[in-house]
């Protein structure tokens, strides 16, 4: 990196040729373009990029409930980044090249908050007529503060054969105990993943997300 006055160039920012300029501190710098590499990436960068490039594909098409359940992070990412990171750590199964989402270990709420609602208890999934699902828990079991039977349910589903989420539009609050969702026809050919949380109605508290496992929907 060279100083430089003025000059034939003249002072100027960004890149011109095979130079940057920039300020630094007060100072008018060029420097030169970096060499591009040929060294071949190691296996620890492409398993890195691979499992990065899995998670942010999941991560982001949850971002209406990440926006909800990362909103109070204190690491200074965004709640997007902050989720990222954790499913990097502990959501993602399997050997180079075949990774996979641990969907078990997929939290839609950051678990390191320190003021959370209580959870789903005994929550239990069941198939319905017309491929429907029926979502039943406890709504008083272990009721803790601030907790409220007024607490808003999250729900949402995957199907992993169709690599799409299953919104289901419902609204249903703690004490009401059960729900019924409706899925659409074409994904009754697999199963479907669940998750559900609840959430303050101010919308700034909520609970650890509860895993639901899974279940097929039938027509009959």
């Amino acid at each position: 990196m060279g100083k430089y006055n003025g000059g034939i160039l003249g002072r100027f920012s960004g890149k011109v040729g095979a130079v940057i300029g920039a300020m630094f501190r007060g100072t008018a710098v060029m420097k030169g373009l970096p060499t591009p590499s040929n060294k071949p990436s190691s296996l620890k960068q492409l398993t890195q990029q691979l499992k990065w490039t899995l998670v942010t594909g999941f991560v982001g098409r949850l971002s209406e409930f990440i926006m909800i359940g990362y909103q109070n992070h204190t690491t200074g990412a965004t709640p997007l980044n902050a989720a990222s990171q954790y499913h990097l750590k502990n959501a993602v199964t399997g050997v180079y090249p075949n990774f996979k989402m641990d969907y078990a270990q997929v939290s839609l709420t950051e678990k390191s908050t320190y003021k959370k609602l209580s959870p789903l208890f005994n929550a239990e999934l069941e198939t319905a007529p017309m491929h429907r699902i029926l979502l039943t828990w406890e709504p008083g079991e272990g009721l803790r503060k601030p907790s409220s039977d007024t607490d808003l349910l999250q729900v949402i589903f995957y199907s992993e054969l169709h690599d799409e989420f299953v919104g289901t539009g419902v609204e249903a609050t703690r004490n009401s105990g059960t729900i019924t969702i409706a899925s659409p026809r074409v994904y009754s050919d697999g199963p479907l993943h669940g998750w559900a949380f609840f959430v303050s109605e101010d919308g700034t508290l909520f609970s650890p997300t509860v895993y639901l496992g899974t279940i097929t929907t039938t027509t009959a």
